[in-house]
């Protein structure tokens, strides 16, 4: 396994979703030159449907979940995204002229594989939830989607860290937080 991804790197989307973001990308960057595009993963929240929901929903209903366990990432709880957003909007606007414009990784502090992130919520949420089901590490082609899985998604925010002075939460306690609204 490499390291996490820069925003240096060139981008090579595995599927139609992330050809749909890197389009998206280039059209924002060509119609402003001052943007700030912001590259994440894993995102959740206590609301619709995400990874921590269906896990969520999952133990409450399940003894056993076989989760995969091949593909390392970054947790980030939606809310910490919008914080971002909202800190970057009034960086830009309080002095255009010099604002660190461009394109920008953001996502939870740390990593983990799926088979982590949910045996995490699910203990996490056990108390809660009066159960604790029996979460099984598989791999990725033993859990086949139609569309391609990157197996390494970690992604560096060193940059975004300079640029706007926001440091990332650790994704364990984003994710405490989030179960707490939740539960």
């Amino acid at each position: 396994m490499g390291a996490p991804y820069v925003e240096g790197d060139a981008p090579a989307p595995l599927n139609a979703y992330g050809r749909s973001n890197l389009a998206g990308e280039r059209g924002v960057a060509t119609a402003n030159p001052r943007h700030v595009i912001l590259r994440t993963s894993w995102v959740y929240s206590p609301h619709r449907k995400n990874f921590v929901c269906t896990i969520r929903r999952l133990a409450a209903e399940r003894d056993r979940l076989t989760i995969v366990a091949d593909q390392r990432g970054s947790p980030t709880a939606a809310i910490d995204i919008a914080k971002a957003c909202l800190d970057f909007a009034l960086r830009c606007t309080a002095a255009p002229e010099r604002a660190p414009y461009g394109a920008y990784h953001f996502a939870g502090a740390g990593e983990a594989t799926w088979f982590e992130f949910a045996a995490t919520v699910v203990e996490l949420a056990a108390d809660r939830l009066g159960r604790k089901p029996q979460v099984v590490p598989i791999r990725t082609v033993d859990y086949p989607t139609p569309a391609a899985r990157a197996a390494d998604t970690r992604l560096d925010c060193a940059a975004v860290i300079r640029a706007f002075s926001v440091k990332p939460r650790p994704w364990r306690q984003a994710l405490i937080t989030t179960l707490d609204r939740m539960l």
